[in-house]
């Protein structure tokens, strides 16, 4: 059987690197307690280019947007959902 959460939230873009950062409640709700367990997470970003969607491996649950810094923008609302899946 296979465990299936999401979660979904609006934030804004920050960082130079255009980061984005799972904050600490959004982790509890999620599951992830250790920055060295595996989680395997889908991640999807709306932001004003549309839709993004990344599937990885982390370990750290921390910055994700690696993978979607040409898709958002400095300063910008975007909606993010994170489904964490296993």
């Amino acid at each position: 059987m296979v465990n299936v959460l999401g979660v979904k939230f609006v934030t804004k873009v920050q960082s130079q690197n255009k980061w984005i950062t799972i904050p600490a409640d959004i982790k509890r709700i999620l599951g992830i307690f250790e920055d060295t367990d595996l989680h395997d997470l889908v991640i999807e970003i709306n932001s004003a280019k549309g839709t993004k969607i990344q599937v990885m491996r982390t370990a750290s649950g921390g910055e994700i947007t690696k993978n979607f810094n040409e898709h958002i923008e400095l300063d910008e609302l975007v909606t993010v959902c994170i489904t964490k899946v296993g």
